[in-house]
């Protein structure tokens, strides 16, 4: 039996991408792992409620301060005072050097991130730097390491001297729970909510530089007086909204464009299911969650054709150029005024979308922790046979001293 120790303060009150990534996965682990002892750490403020409710699955509450303090000072104190086989790391910011043999999730690579947005304040370009210096360190270090995609693995190892054999690759899939909760969806009832009675094009806008919603806003307001479908924007903040909406009134776009804060996953399913297409222009992405969440509910979807949106779409959907407005307002119009292209788009979105699932990456994973934990044994009977013969030597060298 395995002690494994898991940091989970990426959870919080709304999970983003990685938190749901974990959450998903550990619940398939729950499925086919009732052996192996789990030891996971949860900020109090999110509470034990997003773990599996199993034996070997036990909840860490701590006082999550903030990411550097915790790696820093929190996470090392605990490692101190007890003993774990595996401790597994699953976002590539939660990273650090570490006591015991580890495991390290990459979703993405934080240097490329960062060169989407080059003019930083002086805090946040310190704070790049030291997380930087941390990801390669612990990249270095760590005994094994898994990406989100085949794109984010060849970029890894591009830019760190990685040995091949330590990285595995964990597809992430859509979420079962969030598939059951559209079932009972009403498209109509969904579509008049947001006053697109006749359908709407789906993206998100978080505020993240990587979205580059513009050039979504930009294709849009090409197409729109050739197709009736509305614009619904989610996940807007205020300070996101505002700007957007700056940018829709100088595109005369405002009338026909939707937004929608921050989404819970119930309302979340509601938007997808009713969704005639969804468009992603990311300048950057380590696998896609959301566009694969997409093609789950069987629509079509129109992308950036950067490395992993195109490994994780294959056949089933457009890839534009990011830059090319128009190139991404007729591949909108390709799709919008062809209906049997439509239905063939909707299929093969459900039907790539199947090919991802959470098992295939819970065995990876676990498979992982196993392969490290073995490494991890031969190291320590060759470790103990060491000391035994260093203890030796100090007996007999103890010996002639004294004689």
């Amino acid at each position: 039996m395995l002690r494994i120790a898991i940091d989970g303060t990426i959870f919080t009150p709304k999970p983003k991408g990685a938190a749901r990534y974990l959450r998903n996965l550990l619940t398939e682990i729950a499925k086919i792992d009732q052996s192996n002892e789990y030891h996971v750490f949860i900020d109090r403020k999110v509470g034990p409620v997003v773990l599996p409710q199993q034996e070997n699955f036990q909840p860490r509450q701590i006082n999550f301060c903030t990411n550097l303090y915790w790696k820093l000072v929190q996470f090392r104190k605990i490692l101190r005072r007890e003993r774990f086989d595996i401790i597994h790391f699953p976002s590539e910011g939660r990273s650090m050097q570490c006591p015991y043999p580890f495991v390290v999730t990459v979703h993405e690579i934080p240097q490329i991130r960062w060169r989407i947005e080059r003019h930083v304040a002086l805090y946040e370009y310190l704070s790049r730097v030291l997380n930087e210096r941390m990801f390669a360190r612990s990249i270095e270090k760590a005994n094994a390491i898994i990406t989100a995609s085949a794109a984010t693995r060849n970029d890894l190892l591009k830019l760190y001297p990685v040995d091949p054999e330590r990285v595995t690759i964990a597809h992430g899939a859509a979420e079962p729970q969030l598939l059951e909760r559209s079932g009972s969806v009403r498209h109509d009832k969904v579509r008049e909510e947001l006053g697109a009675k006749d359908g709407y094009i789906l993206t998100f806008a978080t505020g993240d530089n990587r979205e580059n919603v513009q050039a979504v806003l930009e294709a849009y307001g090409k197409v729109r007086r050739r197709v009736p479908h509305k614009l619904v924007i989610c996940g807007t903040g205020h300070v996101t909204r505002s700007r957007l909406q700056q940018l829709c009134i100088a595109l005369g776009i405002e009338d026909s464009t939707v937004f929608r804060g921050y989404v819970d996953e119930t309302e979340l399913a509601c938007l997808y299911a009713a969704a005639d297409l969804y468009v992603d222009i990311s300048f950057y992405e380590g696998f896609g969650l959301q566009v694969c969440e997409a093609m789950a509910f069987s629509v079509p979807v129109i992308a950036s054709n950067i490395p992993a949106l195109a490994e994780l779409i294959g056949n089933a959907g457009d890839l534009v150029p990011m830059d090319d407005p128009e190139a991404i307002a007729a591949a909108i119009a390709s799709v919008l005024e062809n209906r049997e292209k439509w239905n063939e788009r909707a299929r093969l979105s459900r039907v790539r979308a199947q090919q991802f699932n959470w098992s295939r990456a819970a065995r990876q994973t676990l498979a992982t922790y196993q392969a490290v934990a073995s490494q991890q044994k031969g190291w320590r009977k060759s470790d103990r046979r060491a000391r035994t013969r260093s203890s030796l030597l100090k007996v007999v060298l103890g010996f002639r001293i004294d004689a």
